[in-house]
C-alpha cells in the first residue's frame, strides 16, 4: 500500500481508498503504474534477452538500440503496485534499471525484496523444514524454500 495525494484537497491518502476520507473526492480505481527503463548495467544483448524473457517482448537488435538511446523509455504498464514490484525484481535480475511511476507520473518506491523462484519466477514460495539424516542429526533447524508451482528447492 502506498500513499498518494488527493487531487482535490492534496492531503495524503491510501492508494487503495475508493474516496478521500477528508473531502470525499472519488479516487480513480484504475490507478495504473508505468514502468520505465532508466538504464542498464550489462550489455544491450542482455537487455534484449531480459525483455524477451520477462515481458515476452521479442525485439530485434535495432529496436533495442533505439530504446536504449532514448532513455527513459516506458516499457509497460501494470494495474497494481504488487505487479510492478514483481516485474521490477525480475528485470533487476537482468541488470536493467527501472523506475515505477503512478498515474500522476510520480515515482514510487518499490520493494525489490520479494522472493522469486529462480527456475520459474513465481512468488508462490513455501518454507519447509529439512528432514534429518545421519549426517545432519535428528535436530536440525535448517529450512528450504520450495516453489509451489514448479516444486524447485532452493
Amino acid at each position: 500500500m502506498a500513499l498518494i495525494n488527493c487531487p482535490e484537497c492534496n492531503r495524503e491518502i491510501s492508494d487503495k481508498a475508493k474516496a478521500c476520507p477528508h473531502c470525499g473526492y472519488p479516487i480513480n480505481l484504475n490507478t495504473g503504474y508505468s514502468i520505465y527503463i532508466i538504464g542498464y548495467r550489462d550489455t544491450d544483448t542482455a537487455v534484449s534477452a531480459g525483455l524477451k524473457e520477462v515481458l515476452d517482448i521479442d525485439l530485434d537488435y535495432e529496436n533495442v538500440i533505439k530504446i536504449l538511446n532514448s532513455l527513459p523509455y516506458k516499457i509497460c504498464e501494470c494495474n497494481t503496485q504488487e505487479e510492478a514490484e514483481i516485474l521490477a525484481k525480475k528485470l533487476d535480475r537482468w541488470w536493467i534499471d527501472i523506475e515505477v511511476t503512478n498515474s500522476n507520473n510520480e515515482p514510487i518506491n518499490i520493494n525489490k525484496n520479494i522472493t522469486l523462484c529462480p527456475k520459474c519466477g513465481s512468488t508462490n514460495i513455501q518454507i519447509v523444514p529439512r528432514k534429518w539424516s545421519l549426517l545432519t542429526g535428528i535436530f536440525t533447524n535448517k529450512t528450504d524454500r520450495v516453489c509451489v508451482n514448479c516444486k524447485h528447492k532452493f
